[in-house]
Parts: structure tokens; C-alpha cells; sequence
């Protein structure tokens, strides 16, 4: 996939053309190089947006085919995309599974896990977060 390509994917996600993201990586899947972390970040956005949950467990397929599925970035996006589908185990096990995480990645699963009302699993995570030496950010504390 070009930069080009991979920038206009990106362009349709960040302006909330989530239909047309997907309609773009499905073409480029077609006609030639693999996709990237930053090229299935998007396509997961999009999944996430249009509530295309069946679409994206198949791109997270392709995430582990394609050797990204310890990568920090997806595995943000895919923990939340699963927890928005009411799938926190698998959010969870993802989470588990991301290299040395980030901020991005704990908040992303204490968000989760308030959303699914375990408060106090969600309380756990921030403390083992802290433990971990990974500092909260002004999104972590919302």
C-alpha cells in the first residue's frame, strides 16, 4: 500500500468517512503490498465507527497474520473495539498481550472496563499501571 494510499485511508477515518476507509482498503487489499500497524489502526477505527464488529475481527486476523498482534497502537484500537461489543474477556486478553504498554493502552482498558461497570477491575488495572511505572495522563484520570 502507498503512503498516498495509506494518507487518504487515513484522511476518510480522521473526517469520518468510514464507509469509503473500508471501500479503499478492501481495493488496495486487492492490488498489491501489505498493510501496515497504521493502515490497520484506521481500518479498525472504521470497523469501530459503523459498528462493523464481524469486519473487524476478521482485520484482527489479519493483524496477527501480518506479525502486528503485540504492536502498542493496535492493540489499543482492538481492545476497543472488542469492550465497545460487549467482548471485555477478549479486551482484556488483548490488553494482556501488548508489549510493554503504554498510557494509550492502560487508559484505553481502565476506560473499557468503567464502561462495563467493573469499577473495581478498572480501579486494579490503574494501580498495577502505576506499579508498572506508567504515569496517567489527563485522559487516564477522566
Amino acid at each position: 500500500m502507498s503512503c498516498l494510499g495509506i494518507g487518504i485511508l487515513y484522511a476518510y477515518v480522521k473526517h469520518e468517512k468510514h464507509e469509503e476507509a473500508l471501500g479503499m482498503f478492501q481495493e488496495m487489499m486487492g492490488s498489491g503490498p501489505c498493510p501496515n500497524e497504521f493502515t490497520f489502526s484506521s481500518v479498525l477505527r472504521a470497523c469501530s465507527a459503523l459498528r462493523e464488529f464481524s469486519y473487524g475481527k476478521c482485520i484482527h486476523g489479519r493483524v496477527i497474520k501480518h506479525g502486528f498482534d503485540s504492536n502498542q497502537i493496535l492493540g489499543s484500537v482492538l481492545i476497543d473495539l472488542y469492550s465497545k461489543y460487549g467482548s471485555i474477556e477478549e479486551a482484556c486478553r488483548l490488553f494482556s498481550c501488548v508489549d510493554n504498554g503504554d498510557v494509550v493502552s492502560w487508559t484505553t482498558m481502565i476506560s473499557s472496563l468503567v464502561q462495563a461497570g467493573k469499577w473495581s477491575q478498572a480501579l486494579r488495572i490503574y494501580i498495577d499501571m502505576i506499579k508498572a511505572g506508567v504515569y496517567p495522563n489527563e485522559f487516564t484520570f477522566c
